[in-house]
C-alpha cells in the first residue's frame, strides 16, 4: 500500500476510511461553474455583485449578506457590523489557484467554521449573538502569513 496524504482526517479521525486510490479524484481547484455553487451565485446575482471580488455587506430587513473573499494572507472584509438577534448569511469565496492554498473562516461563539478550496465559495447562516466584538479567522494554516488572516465581526445592541 502506498501513503497518498499524512495529516488529521477532518473533522472526525476515526471516521478515517480505506480505498483504492484510482477510485477517488478530487477537485484540486474547483470550477466557478459548479452546481454546488448555485445558491451563492444566486445571491450574488441579487445583490448584482461579483462572488470573486466580494467585499460587501448587505441587508434585508433584519438579514444581513455579508460577501467577502480570501486570497492568502486577507480577507477582504477586515470587519462588519450586524445588529444582535440578527440572521447573518456569510459567504466567503476563495481566490487562490493554488492547488493546495484552502482557507476558511471560523467565527468565535456563532458555531460557524468552513473551509473553502481553491476556486471554492461556501456559505453558512447563523443568529448574531450578544452584543460585543467577535473576531472571524482563517482556521485552515495556508500562508507564512496565515495568522493575519482575520478579521472582526461588530454586533451591536
Amino acid at each position: 500500500m502506498r501513503l497518498e496524504h499524512d495529516t488529521p482526517t477532518h473533522p472526525e479521525p476515526h471516521d478515517a476510511v480505506i480505498m483504492r486510490r484510482d477510485i477517488i479524484h478530487p477537485n484540486k481547484v474547483w470550477d466557478r461553474a459548479d452546481p454546488r455553487f448555485d445558491f451563492e451565485r444566486a445571491l450574488a446575482k441579487k445583490f448584482k455583485i461579483e462572488l470573486e471580488a466580494a467585499a460587501h455587506t448587505f441587508k434585508e430587513g433584519t438579514h444581513n449578506y455579508v460577501f467577502m473573499s480570501g486570497v492568502a494572507p486577507i480577507f477582504s472584509l477586515p470587519s462588519f457590523t450586524v445588529k444582535s438577534g440578527e440572521t447573518v448569511t456569510l459567504v466567503l469565496t476563495n481566490n487562490d489557484r493554488v492547488e493546495d492554498l484552502s482557507h476558511g473562516i471560523c467565527v468565535s461563539k456563532h458555531d460557524v467554521n468552513f473551509g473553502v478550496s481553491p476556486q471554492e465559495t461556501a456559505s453558512a447562516t447563523f443568529t448574531a449573538g450578544k452584543p460585543g466584538v467577535y473576531w472571524y479567522y482563517c482556521p485552515w494554516f495556508c500562508h507564512a502569513l496565515h495568522l493575519e488572516m482575520r478579521g472582526r465581526m461588530l454586533v451591536t445592541a
